[in-house]
């Protein structure tokens, strides 16, 4: 896997919601690998071969409908992919922001960690509107190179809150082409 970069949102602007594939809401997901909680704490995460855009989208100020993800399973050789993380209802520090910060991960169908982006900030700003859904600061881009053998990968988020110290692990299996 190509070494990873990472788009960073340079303003605090939550929005009126994401559909992914179904267009189920997201407080509606259901518990999984890939959609956690602890407690009023919720994250989803979404590999999507479209994550350019979506932040892009994201960022409109003028949007009003509900965005799709366009989450991917499969991911072919040299096509660049985002890990994208949607969040509501941080827990909030004595500082008054959202204390959180999160680690990204590609491993091999082993185990191995192939590549590790680390020490991200989630959302260093005061928390959102109660139970509005926000696109956390930090989008992964990276690719799989030609090089990279076929087969599964784990693409992983580890979110750590440092005011409660509460970790939560999200988890993707994606399928290199």
């Amino acid at each position: 896997m190509r070494t990873a970069v990472v788009i960073g949102l340079t303003f605090a602007l939550a929005g009126p919601g994401i559909t992914g594939e179904g267009r189920m809401s997201f407080r509606d997901l259901p518990p999984s690998a890939w959609n956690k909680r602890v407690g009023d704490f919720q994250i989803a995460l979404s590999v999507s071969m479209k994550a350019r855009e979506y932040v892009a989208a994201w960022n409109e100020r003028s949007r009003t409908e509900p965005l799709e993800v366009h989450e991917t399973t499969v991911i072919p050789r040299e096509v660049e992919f985002g890990v994208i993380l949607h969040f509501t209802n941080c827990p909030v520090s004595d500082k008054g922001t959202c204390d959180v910060r999160v680690v990204f991960q590609i491993l091999s169908s082993t185990g191995e960690l192939i590549i590790e982006r680390d020490d991200l900030e989630f959302w260093p700003w005061p928390p959102p509107k109660k139970d509005s859904v926000q696109l956390a600061r930090s989008t992964w881009i990276t690719s799989a190179e030609a090089t990279d053998p076929p087969g599964e990968y784990r693409i992983r988020a580890l979110v750590m809150d440092s005011h409660t110290g509460s970790r939560i692990v999200l988890e993707r299996v994606i399928r290199h082409t």
